[in-house]
């Protein structure tokens, strides 16, 4: 035996040290916190054991008096700690063998209870509801869909409590709030009594693992390496392109996963997406994890509850995250889901399809903007960056950055499906700044972020003054300004982010391209369709602007994604060939690396972008090279629209958007491109021939297929910006110039 080991069986070890001051470590007692009440002791020298006033005056049992006084904090020693550690193991492996026998109880089994684990004072509630459970089905607290029945149900008369209810102290605020003070509405589903539904003879597991139900390690679906791999990929490829979360949880997902399941949920869920097989292949397949669909039915019943069983607790802060994550990354379905076929593996035959519209996008931010403010985090997010700023927390930061991913992704729906926006960006860009200078943002992330929330704040500004809630209405002085304004903010944020790696197709001007072209295309839109082929509408200089505008930025959204985009894309002009390189375009094979981790509506603008390019030439609104026709005086007045050589631009853009889907698609089994990538396919085969270099005089395109073209887009489940996809008639074959 040790010198330390006889030190901690001396029983004269414990008398050296200086016993600690006990003091009473509740504020209130039980009874009176439960009422909400002020807990006054008798007097100032009242024992840790005396009953309050209150509990004196009411003559009931003051919980102070049955609290058992726990000993002065003496630090334990050596061989105490470790005696301390085995007991806890061994209470832990209980408890685990108990979660066990739970999970696989069958329908309407008895759970096996020892008095080991049983608490003596809880013996009594146990045994009563074991009563409850062996009465015959008419006696049963069941639930019914069509209401309940005196015949089945027998409703007990709760026991009166006058002599102890009291309303001091309570205030009168809104009638839920009011009532759940006094008891009459639950704050959470935690209490459990034998008239819960909880109860019923399902056998289905209690409140106790309420918190494991969505743990897919505890539930078995990830290993807890398969769980921390996920947890990696996601924060390595996926977050930087929407940052939302504090980057800390990647090494604290443990602490995670105990303290918010749902959110480590949804996190792993994105990473098992994003499976690959291994790098044993020369190019790594990627592919979902084998899992993924049980995960994927673990993630809809959390995210489903927060709409159908929302309670007051579940109002969180990581509540907010999960929605923000379901509706950027959204699970696949099958086509055959909702007809309760059986589960297909993931596999070569079966092709599954991404969920994501504009309906299922706008819903899941719905639910999210209410949360926000029943949170009221429209206003707490942005409080404390009015103040001094070294009273900011991280916290705080974390807040805000929530809010501002909640912001932008609700204006990108508004861009991406013509929806109205819920929240206004003017009050949080005042704040950008100071939020991403603060010793705590996350950078280049948080700075990325606060220049995106500087262009939200830009465009809803033109929009206000035009009573547009759409983006779509948008008045020529309106876009006028806004494009101005847009180009403004890319010569400043371009100074600020000279230094960030990739910044030429990364997040913010990413999006200021897809602003460019969403809100240009919605009045080039009207004349792109005319719907009298007689009477063409006359095409103002204005919308001469807006056109070369979507040009420019079409082209830069596709040209980011190849080799030459750092060195071209910053001094592109759609209308000036010079600015464009020579030779094919090669893509970038790192940037397209990063694409394939995007949000999914990244695809909408991609794919709508090549859409455009599309139309506009074989519409006969621009040639080859993407000059407009009514500005090149070389133009014919009346052409007829032929396949580009292959040298031309558009064809070379054309045939780079071809490599990223392809390159993308053919090494995954799941990937929102898929959906769309049919649909660049047909629109190419419009405008490039294959296996040819250069096409032969006099082959027109076939106009069946542009007609395909639009049904498959049609189909696609997305609703495409203005009515660009009409087919009504071709292009007006004359461009009258009016003034603006």
């Amino acid at each position: 035996m040790t010198m330390m080991e006889k030190r901690a069986e001396s029983p004269h070890s414990d008398i050296d040290d200086q016993p600690t001051k006990i003091r009473r470590i509740s504020r209130a007692c039980l009874q009176c916190r439960a009422r909400k009440q002020r807990c006054q002791p008798l007097s100032s020298t009242a024992t840790l054991q005396a009953p309050c006033k209150r509990c004196q005056h009411h003559a009931i049992t003051c919980s102070f008096e049955t609290d058992q006084i726990s000993p002065p904090d003496v630090a334990p020693s050596p061989s105490k700690m470790a005696q301390l550690v085995v007991d806890l193991q061994q209470r832990l492996n209980r408890h685990e063998a108990r979660i066990l026998e739970l999970e696989k109880l069958p329908q309407g089994g008895k759970v096996r209870q020892t008095d080991e684990d049983t608490p003596s004072h809880a013996r009594g509630a146990i045994s009563n509801a074991q009563s409850t459970s062996h009465q015959t089905p008419r006696e049963l607290p069941l639930e019914r869909e069509d209401g309940p029945s005196p015949q089945v149900l027998t409703c007990e008369t709760p026991a009166s409590h006058t002599s102890t209810f009291s309303m001091d102290g309570i205030g009168l605020g809104p009638p839920i709030a009011t009532l759940r003070s006094l008891g009459a509405l639950s704050k959470d589903e935690g209490r459990l009594s034998s008239h819960s539904p909880e109860l019923k003879s399902k056998g289905t597991p209690n409140v106790l693992n309420r918190y494991t139900a969505c743990d897919p390690v505890a539930r078995g679906v990830l290993s807890v390496h398969d769980a921390q791999r996920a947890i990696h990929i996601f924060f390595e490829h996926c977050h930087p392109l929407a940052p939302v979360l504090n980057e800390r949880l990647r090494h604290s997902w443990l602490d995670l996963r105990f303290s918010s399941p749902t959110l480590f949920l949804a996190i792993c869920s994105i990473g098992a997406r994003f499976w690959d097989t291994g790098h044993q292949l020369p190019r790594p397949m990627q592919a979902v994890h084998p899992r993924f669909s049980d995960l994927t039915a673990l993630l809809d019943m959390a995210v489903s509850r927060l709409l159908l069983r929302p309670t007051p607790a579940d109002v969180t802060l990581d509540s907010i995250r999960v929605l923000l994550l379901y509706a950027q990354w959204m699970p696949c379905s099958r086509d055959d889901e909702d007809n309760g076929a059986s589960k297909v593996p993931l596999d070569a035959h079966y092709q599954p399809k991404s969920r994501y519209n504009e309906i299922s996008a706008w819903a899941v931010l719905g639910l999210a903007v209410r949360y926000a403010l029943f949170l009221g985090l429209d206003r707490a997010a942005i409080a404390p960056f009015e103040g001094p700023i070294k009273s900011v927390s991280e916290e705080d930061i974390c807040r805000l950055r929530v809010w501002y991913n909640l912001l932008t992704c609700d204006f990108n729906l508004m861009l991406t499906s013509g929806l109205p926006t819920s929240l206004d960006p003017a009050p949080s860009a005042k704040v950008a700044q100071r939020f991403s200078s603060h010793r705590a943002a996350q950078q280049p992330g948080d700075l990325r972020v606060s220049a995106l929330v500087g262009l939200v704040a830009i465009v809803h500004r033109g929009m206000r003054i035009c009573n547009d809630a759409s983006g779509r209405q948008l008045d020529t002085l309106c876009l006028r300004k806004i494009n101005v304004e847009l180009d403004e903010w890319e010569r400043s944020w371009y100074i600020r982010l000279r230094h960030t790696e990739s910044q030429h197709n990364q997040l913010p001007f990413t999006s200021v391209r897809w602003y460019r072209l969403a809100l240009n295309s919605a009045a080039v839109g009207p004349v792109l369709s005319s719907m009298d082929r007689t009477a063409p509408q006359p095409l103002q200089v204005w919308l001469l602007q807006s056109l070369g505008t979507c040009l420019t930025a079409a082209s830069q959204m596709l040209l980011s994604l190849s080799s030459y985009g750092a060195e071209y894309i910053w001094k592109l002009d759609s209308q000036n060939m010079s600015t464009f390189p020579d030779g094919p375009f090669e893509i970038d094979s790192a940037a397209v690396k990063r694409l394939y981790y995007a949000v999914d509506s990244t695809w909408i603008s991609h794919t709508f972008a090549v859409t455009f390019l599309v139309l506009c030439y074989v519409r006969g609104a621009i040639d080859d090279d993407l000059r407009i026709r009514i500005l090149n005086p070389n133009a014919s007045s009346n052409p007829s629209v032929l396949p580009p050589h292959s040298g031309s631009t558009i064809a070379r853009l054309l045939r780079l958007a071809l490599d990223v889907f392809d390159g993308i698609c053919q090494t995954t089994s799941f990937h929102p491109a898929r959906d769309f990538q049919a649909i660049v396919h047909d629109a190419t085969s419009l405008v490039l021939v294959p296996g040819q270099e250069d096409v032969q005089d006099g082959q027109e395109m076939d106009g069946s297929a542009l007609q395909s073209l639009l049904d498959m887009m049609n189909d696609s489940g997305f609703d495409w910006p203005g009515n660009l996809l009409n087919l009504s008639t071709d292009f007006p074959p004359e461009w009258e110039v009016d003034g603006c």
